[in-house]
């Protein structure tokens, strides 16, 4: 639970600006898959809200979304001849860049977003420091 001098310790504006930030990633999230630059984005305004939050006791630890969950897309096969070694299976070529399942990325995002608003609309009670 977070004390009267953690909160003081939250930098308000750095909290702003990364909930900004995070509500324009949810605003102007673009069709299909999610490009890897977005994932960066998202998981670093991730960072700056839990920097802020877990002095509050707001763990959102488990809403970034790990490097695993990227991967290429196919961008094309090719089937015919060729070396006979590799007679069964098609020639296949990749994108160079990297994406995130869209359904994962939603969900990661709304939940970061939910349990983010539980916590700023209803905090848990500050316990009192012993000892005055």
């Amino acid at each position: 639970m977070g004390t009267s001098s953690d909160i003081v310790d939250m930098d308000e504006g750095k909290l702003r600006g990364a909930l900004a930030m995070l509500q324009a990633i949810a605003d102007k999230m673009p069709d299909g898959d999610i490009e890897e630059k977005y994932v960066v984005l998202y998981n670093n305004t991730l960072t700056e809200l839990h920097n802020q939050l877990v002095q509050l006791g707001c763990d959102l630890s488990s809403f970034f979304i790990p490097d695993n969950e990227l991967e290429n897309h196919v961008t094309s096969f090719r089937y015919g001849p060729r070396l006979p070694s590799r007679r069964n299976q098609p020639d296949v070529t990749y994108s160079k860049d990297r994406y995130c399942d869209r359904s994962r990325f939603e969900i990661a995002l709304t939940g970061a977003m939910n349990l983010i608003a539980g916590y700023l609309q209803a905090p848990s009670p500050i316990k009192p420091k012993i000892g005055f």
